[in-house]
């Protein structure tokens, strides 16, 4: 999922239908429609949990556009993009600001592979048990 950042030119929001009823979905559960508008492009989300309720018109915020159709549909960044993307900019920090390239690693980190081909930048003897160091602590 790839975010974007937009700003807001328009925002609205309802809970309710036209005939007053409120927006629930098949297990009853309510939510709040929410459209927002940058430049001519519109996008839709039912919003369950208030993720956009301090949102405001003029705000510059991160959001995933998908197309389904004939309707835009957007979602603000769950809670695993938002760690992805912190993931990253650490990432990028360590590295001097340089993107590591996964597809070509070190020699070194070729050889530190696990079963499921995750790279490893340890020495293969840092799996080693620990000596006992008769100390009487558990670890």
């Amino acid at each position: 999922m790839s975010l974007k950042q937009i700003k807001l030119d328009k925002i609205f929001r309802n809970t309710t239908r036209k005939d007053g009823t409120p927006y629930v979905d098949k297990r009853g559960k309510g939510f709040t429609v929410v459209v927002i508008q940058s430049g001519q492009s519109k996008a839709s989300y039912c919003d369950y949990e208030d993720k956009t309720a301090e949102w405001q018109i003029g705000d510059t915020v991160q959001v995933s556009i998908e197309k389904n159709g004939e309707y835009t549909n957007f979602s603000p960044p769950s809670k695993l993009d938002l760690l992805e993307m912190r993931v990253e900019a650490l990432e990028l920090q360590l590295q001097g600001s340089k993107p590591k390239n996964l597809a070509n690693p070190t020699p070194q980190a070729a050889q530190n592979t696990d079963d499921m081909g995750g790279l490893h930048d340890f020495p293969p003897d840092a799996l080693e048990p620990p000596q006992n160091d008769d100390s009487g602590l558990p670890f």
